[in-house]
Order: C-alpha cells, then sequence, then structure tokens
C-alpha cells in the first residue's frame, strides 16, 4: 500500500458497462484507504448532477471522497467545461509547493473560460429552478420497472441501474450466462436495429447503456424502451439466424 497514491472510482462506473456497486463496497473499502493514507478519487463526469437523484453520484451510494472530478453534465454539455474539487489541505498543500515558484503550480489548458463558467452557473439555476433531481427521482423507479421488464428476455444476462444509468447485458445462454463471442459484435448489431427503430442506445460490448436526458418525460421514457424491445426482437431473431445462441 506504501506505492499507491490513490484510487480512482466511479460511484457507477459508466463506460464500463453501467457497474453498480452493492450500497456497502464504498463504506466498507474506506477505513482501508485511511489507514493507509491512501486518497479516494470520485470521478464524478457522468454520475454527478442528478444523474442517480442526488447532486453527486458519492451521495447515492455512500462514498466519501477526498476530491470529486466533474464535467459534462456541468453544463449541459452547452460547452466545455470540468471542474476539480478539493479539500482545504489538498488546496494548500499545492500552495506551499508552489511558494518557490512564485505561482500556483496547477493549471487547466481551458481554466476559467469565461463562456463554459457562465453556462456553467446557468446549468446549476435551472437545474435548481426546474427540480431535474425531483424528476430523476419520479422517473427512476418506471426506468427500474422497464429495465426488470427487459431483464426477462432471453437474450438478457441481467439489467443494472441506479437513478437515470442503467445498462442491460447480452447473454448467449441465459441459464449459464455464457457471454457471445466478442468478435460477432451482437451488441453493436442490437445499437443498430434500435436506430432503425428511431431512438441512439449505445453499446458497451454486449451491453446495453441507457442514459436518457434528465429531462425526459414518463411517456417518453416508456416510448423509448417500447423501441429498445422492438430492436431487441429483431436482435433475437437475427442471432438465431446467426447461430450464435445454444
Amino acid at each position: 500500500p506504501e506505492t499507491i497514491a490513490a484510487m480512482i472510482a466511479e460511484p457507477v462506473m459508466g463506460a464500463g458497462g453501467v457497474l453498480v456497486p452493492p450500497m456497502d463496497y464504498f463504506p466498507a473499502i474506506r477505513p482501508i484507504l485511511e489507514e493507509h493514507d491512501i486518497l479516494l478519487i470520485d470521478d464524478e463526469v457522468i454520475n454527478g448532477f442528478g444523474r442517480t437523484g442526488n447532486w453527486w453520484g458519492c451521495q447515492t451510494l455512500g462514498m466519501t471522497p477526498t476530491t470529486i472530478s466533474t464535467a459534462k453534465q456541468l453544463t449541459a454539455a452547452y460547452a466545455p467545461l470540468g471542474a476539480v474539487l478539493v479539500p482545504e489541505e489538498i488546496y494548500q498543500a499545492c500552495v506551499d509547493n508552489s511558494a518557490a515558484a512564485g505561482t500556483f503550480g496547477h493549471g487547466f489548458t481551458y481554466g476559467g473560460h469565461p463562456l463554459g463558467c457562465a453556462l456553467g452557473v446557468k446549468a446549476i439555476e435551472i437545474y435548481q429552478k426546474r427540480d431535474i433531481l425531483g424528476r430523476v427521482r419520479a422517473l427512476a423507479p418506471v426506468f427500474e420497472k422497464r429495465l426488470k421488464r427487459i431483464a426477462e428476455h432471453p437474450l438478457i444476462g441481467e439489467t443494472r441501474y441506479c437513478g437515470l444509468v442503467g445498462g442491460a447485458e447480452l447473454v448467449a445462454d441465459k441459464a449459464t450466462k455464457r457471454p457471445f463471442d466478442p468478435k460477432k459484435g451482437v451488441g453493436a448489431q442490437l445499437s443498430r436495429f434500435v436506430e432503425h427503430h428511431g431512438a441512439i442506445l449505445r453499446s458497451l460490448g454486449d451491453t446495453i447503456a441507457f442514459c436518457p436526458p434528465m429531462i425526459i418525460t414518463e411517456p417518453e421514457l416508456n416510448e423509448l424502451f417500447d423501441r429498445f424491445e422492438l430492436a431487441l426482437a429483431d436482435a433475437e431473431a437475427w442471432v438465431h439466424k446467426e447461430g450464435l445462441t445454444s
């Protein structure tokens, strides 16, 4: 542990396949990190600003981070902007070690851009004014219900969800959870079927990620899942035709 400076983690891992940890995971590892003076860096680029039903995903997952990194939803993607939130002791360490150079020894390539910062302030104002967190919390049960229904499909090994982020993992054999051969690109093919039915969902290997706009309405959310189910039926016919299932 003396060679480890920090652990970097997303509350809910996004691009890795929408992996939702057990609720006791982060509370369990925190004492170990503290014992060995290891920082916990919280990547909130996807989770932050309401996606999981709280301002930060760490609040939802019981994570107590040392620092928080955020972007994307900080401006609702209307302009590039990122930020790092650090505690006083880390800031002071930067200040103390910058004294010899005579200037603060840290910066961002696009740090303090006035347009990005203005949009960031406005986005936060809108999140609060329109109660986006409340909207996510209200829609989360519908989101969960539809993903649970998808989980019953023969091609789906399991579904995972937290707030308004979720994933459906494709399998060749539902009983054993045997995956498809990655070379067959089943997830990518399903994404094409989804596009054919007028929706856009991202495939992460053979996991289909659901990350709808947080302003989505309940009818729109149900329509998204209705279209996905049509695409899933097409995918089932395709994998049988290709001889990819047991």
